[in-house]
């Protein structure tokens, strides 16, 4: 028999056996979901696992390693089985392998956190945030479970259409043709083998992916350590900085606790406030109930509230207004007690004229010593100038005597020292009277100053004794404008 003929004669049994598969392995639907009336729509997520549920598919949730689920499909079928094996081990090792460099630097951490409040602080926050996720995956995972147990006490068995027949020919097609049903069977392992390998080198990936992530943080702990070894080797070793860092590290965990008592104060509140919002709600709910019932007296209520919105309104207009006018009269009222009186000016002036005379007074005081200082320093200079002249005419006396020709000089010295000393004297009678012409002067302008001054005062008194009459008549004119 040629190759031709013996396609021919396998291939009607190929093409039942290829159909008896497809019935086999097509999805068929178990159970049927009874909506109930009046019932809203679902979520994506929830339509998507009761239809997952009504064609026998179980949907499960990947939890941690401390609470594993024990959800498990129905079908028990080696297909499965053998998939879930291999992803168990893949996930296995990707988890072991992200686990290990974790772990050693979470261990790392724990020992650097006893001297470093940052570590300490990096730990604390991972923890919660490990925490915060668990419970959130197993609160899903319970939401998920309730949302299944539910559906399934609404669901009733699907029509079966056509069994009897499928699961006969399968028998037969199945005993007729193994080989062909291995061949599919193996294809179909391969096909999954190839999609397990993938999925492995995207866990291999995400494992080296994790495995640079930890050398990365074990870096950063040797840094943090070697900072560490450097801070503590830096830190003095006399018994009073000990007791400072001592009282600091115990202010530091005073400052921590009561941190994490305010955090926890603010949860308590928290919840009171979410406790209180929702009894608020509630109480909502039943006066909206008790209106429905009772229409008169929720319009009175209305019109109650209304009103009162409009007196609470008008209130603050008010208030805000009298606020306005309050800081306006305050303002003129400062403005008023920043002019000073008549009485305040002549305070004023009264202690103006002694800081005046009590200035002047120490001007001439300073400007006499002054004055003395230096006519007694210019009368040293000359007799230390008179004496030096003296001392040098005694010392050369002797020796100008012994000759003619030095006794002339020395009187011709004599002569030149005379000369000078007279226009030296000059010179002072000059200034000296220059000095009293000064005096003279300015004594003068002084007494015509102090004749000014009486006469300013003179005109000052008259000034107020006007004002005292100005301020009388217009009292008594005042007086008979009241009168009349």
């Amino acid at each position: 028999m040629s190759p031709r003929d013996e396609a021919d004669g396998v291939a009607p049994p190929v093409k039942r056996e290829v159909e008896v598969l497809q019935e086999t392995y097509a999805p068929r639907r178990r159970w049927q979901y009874v909506a109930a009336e009046g019932e809203q729509d679902d979520s994506e997520d929830a339509l998507i696992q009761r239809c997952l549920l009504e064609y026998g598919e179980r949907v499960t949730v990947a939890v941690d390693e401390e609470e594993p689920t024990a959800d498990v499909t129905q079908e028990g079928k080696d297909q499965v089985d053998f998939m879930a094996q291999v992803a168990t081990q893949a996930a296995a090792i990707a988890s072991g392998g992200a686990a290990k460099p974790r772990g050693g630097s979470m261990r790392g951490l724990r020992r650097a956190k006893r001297g470093d409040p940052q570590a300490a602080d990096f730990d604390r926050q991972y923890q919660k945030a490990m925490k915060q996720a668990r419970e959130e995956q197993q609160a899903l995972l319970h939401a998920r479970r309730e949302r299944e147990a539910k559906l399934l006490q609404r669901v009733v068995s699907a029509p079966e259409e056509k069994l009897a027949g499928v699961a006969e020919g399968r028998v037969g097609s199945v005993l007729q043709t193994p080989l062909h049903l291995v061949r599919e069977q193996l294809k179909e392992h391969e096909a999954h083998v190839q999609q397990l390998i993938q999925e492995k080198q995207h866990l291999d990936e995400k494992s080296a992916e994790t495995k640079a992530r930890a050398a990365a943080l074990d870096e950063a702990l040797s840094a943090v350590k070697q900072e560490m070894a450097e801070v503590e080797a830096q830190v003095p070793q006399d018994e009073n900085a000990q007791a400072y860092l001592a009282k600091l590290r115990q202010l530091v965990m005073k400052n921590e606790t009561l941190k994490r008592e305010k955090n926890e104060f603010r949860a308590k509140c928290r919840l009171e406030l979410e406790a209180l919002k929702e009894r608020i709600e509630k109480l909502k709910l039943q006066v909206a109930a008790d209106a429905s019932n009772q229409d008169e007296e929720a319009l009175r209520l209305n019109e109650i509230e209304q009103m009162h919105a409009q007196m609470a309104q008008k209130h603050k207009e008010m208030k805000l207004a009298a606020a306005k006018q309050t800081r306006a009269l305050h303002l003129k009222m400062k403005q008023i007690d920043e002019i000073p009186t008549r009485i305040e000016l002549v305070q004023y002036e009264k202690r103006f004229v002694e800081l005046y005379d009590e200035v002047a007074l120490t001007l001439d005081e300073t400007r006499k010593y002054y004055c003395v200082y230096n006519t007694l320093k210019t009368k040293h200079e000359f007799l230390e100038k008179e004496i030096s002249l003296i001392n040098s005419i005694n010392e050369n006396f002797d020796v100008a005597m012994g000759s003619k020709t030095a006794t002339q000089a020395f009187f011709g010295q004599i002569e030149t020292i005379i000369q000078n000393v007279q226009s030296t004297v000059s010179k002072q009678q000059l200034a000296r009277d220059d000095h009293q012409f000064s005096v003279e002067t300015l004594d003068s302008k002084y007494q015509l100053l102090l004749e000014q001054e009486r006469m300013y005062v003179n005109a000052i008194r008259e000034f107020q004794k006007e004002c005292e009459k100005n301020e009388k008549l217009v009292a008594r004119r005042d007086e008979l404008g009241q009168q009349h």
